[in-house]
């Protein structure tokens, strides 16, 4: 049996994971490969598995993979391994959540039972340009999420740059020279925009560190907490913009909703202090995910309810 290569998809909270796997997929299609994905989300459901319909997905939920959920991983390998003859891949990527430690989920790659049938590829970390350096920052972050960010970079084998259309060119090379602190020197750093890469230059990463056993003391989030608001439909729209133009304690939001406009489902994404909402064409429950600092993110999921659902909004 040829070896599935494995590409680690990593990078913190809204820098465009999700957006470079739907690029990677479409490209894997184009070029008659058959992509598998792995997707762990710190919320107890998926909101965004729609966005990969028609193509081997497996979730882990609920947490983050790095830190209690390696056993799920480790099923999900052994499930997939069951189903390769019937529904077979020729590339996995595995997306952990904007706070796992990659190094771990490469160990998990590289054990003995899975070397047969798995081989490390490579790792993709993406950096959001524009909140880089706020990230950075002892103001924004705890010690252990920058040096979880540190370690999402330094062993890296390419960094997606990415979302620097929204930052001018002084912030952006500040922030490659903020990058070339930490970027070991084999890697590569490109500029992106909507995490647009070739495949072929995902395709043509090989890691120099191969199979080693490579985190001796992992770093891992400890403040960062989602949270799911559910039964919330028929928002009035213009009051769910403004709530997210003044929230400096939301990292991330993500979701499907309805508005008491048109009743018509949308989702959105919230990251970078940038909020896009689009129409879908399902129904499905309306589900809310804040995700923030734990010691912030029930106050959030409070203050949401109290100015944008309140029950009387609800039609």
């Amino acid at each position: 049996m040829k070896k599935i290569p494995v590409v680690i998809v990593s990078g913190f909270l809204g820098s465009g994971k999700t957006s470079f796997l739907q690029i990677m997929i479409e490209q894997c299609i184009e070029n008659k490969l058959k992509p598998g994905v792995v997707l762990n989300e710190l919320s107890e459901e998926n909101v965004e598995d729609h966005l990969f319909s028609g193509n081997p997905l497996y979730e882990i939920l609920g947490g983050c993979i790095c830190c209690t959920l390696k056993s799920s991983l480790k099923q999900v390998f052994e499930e997939l391994l069951t189903k390769q003859a019937h529904t077979p891949i020729d590339i996995l990527f595995i997306e952990g959540t904007g706070v796992a430690n990659p190094l771990e989920l490469k160990n998990v790659v590289i054990r003995d039972e899975f070397k047969k049938y798995f081989e490390f590829h490579s790792l993709v970390t993406l950096v959001d340009a524009s909140n880089f350096l706020d990230f950075k920052s002892i103001l924004w972050t705890s010690k252990n999420e920058r040096e979880l960010m540190r370690q999402q970079i330094i062993s890296a084998d390419l960094i997606c740059v990415n979302k620097t259309d929204l930052v001018k060119q002084v912030k952006l090379d500040k922030v490659i020279a903020k990058l070339n602190e930490d970027v070991q020197s084999s890697a590569i750093i490109l500029k992106t925009t909507h995490a647009a890469i070739p495949l072929s230059t995902i395709l043509r990463l090989k890691t120099d560190k191969g199979n080693e056993n490579v985190i001796k003391h992992p770093v891992h989030h400890s403040g960062i907490k989602a949270v799911q608001l559910k039964g919330i439909k028929n928002i009035e729209r213009q009051t769910f913009i403004d709530w997210f133009n003044n929230q400096p304690d939301l990292l991330r939001a993500k979701g499907i909703i309805t508005f008491k406009e048109d009743k018509q489902f949308y989702s959105f994404q919230y990251a970078a202090n940038q909020l896009a909402i689009s129409p879908v064409r399902f129904n499905r429950d309306p589900i809310i995910v804040l995700i923030g600092n734990g010691t912030k993110i029930e106050n959030l999921k409070e203050d949401f309810i109290e100015k944008v659902d309140s029950r009387k909004l609800v039609n």
